[in-house]
């Protein structure tokens, strides 16, 4: 390996791992908005309580893992970790915009949160080797 090779490596880690974590961030506050627009809708079904529920059950699971992992990072791999939290991410993501269930919103929204919260631990965890 040349050691221009070695000097671009760090920057395009960098810029993936810029790329990924702005996304969850993204994913993360954007369906909290998008279900705080939803009270003003009008003859919508779901009402604050409900939405409260839901949007409470996310951070939760965010601060619950992400207080958890930090504690274990040293134990994981941080890249297999981040990997995880990209992909199940999507994939709660995707099944919520499948249902218009309630429960399934409440489900989904909390696996979201629970996964988001690995990811910051693993990004650290990989900047800092």
């Amino acid at each position: 390996m040349s050691t221009s090779d070695l000097a671009e490596r760090p920057l395009s880690l960098l810029f993936l791992l810029f790329i990924g974590y702005t996304s969850l961030s993204f994913a993360r506050r954007a369906l909290q908005d998008v279900f705080t627009a939803e009270l003003t809708i009008p003859g919508d079904r779901l009402d604050a309580t409900q939405l409260g529920i839901i949007l409470s059950s996310q951070t939760l699971g965010y601060t619950t893992t992400k207080l958890v992992s930090g504690i274990f990072m040293d134990q994981l791999n941080p890249s297999a970790v981040f990997v995880y939290t990209l992909w199940s991410t999507a994939g709660s993501l995707f099944f919520m915009a499948l249902s218009s269930n309630r429960y399934c919103w409440f489900i989904m929204y909390t696996i979201n949160g629970l996964a988001l919260g690995v990811g910051w631990p693993a990004v650290a965890k990989i900047l800092r080797t």
